[in-house]
């Protein structure tokens, strides 16, 4: 199985996440350990790099994603 490079230090699951622990574990099932090739926030990731991730953006917020891409 295929798990992101980010797993271990994305600040959304360690930070943002950290309150919803089934949600937490859903989403990093879905995304982290599964399609994290489809994560908004990996998305984000591969063009600006660590830094250019917002911390609140969900892994499903993809719209968003095109926009911070974009610079929109």
């Amino acid at each position: 199985m295929d798990v992101c490079d980010l797993i271990d230090t994305c600040p959304f699951f360690l930070q943002e996440m950290t309150y919803l622990p089934a949600t937490q574990n859903l989403m990093m099932k879905n995304y982290c350990r599964g399609a994290y090739s489809a994560c908004a926030r990996y998305m984000v990731y591969l063009v600006l790099g660590v830094d250019g991730v917002p911390s609140d953006l969900y892994p499903n917020e993809h719209k968003k994603a095109q926009e911070i891409v974009s610079g929109s």
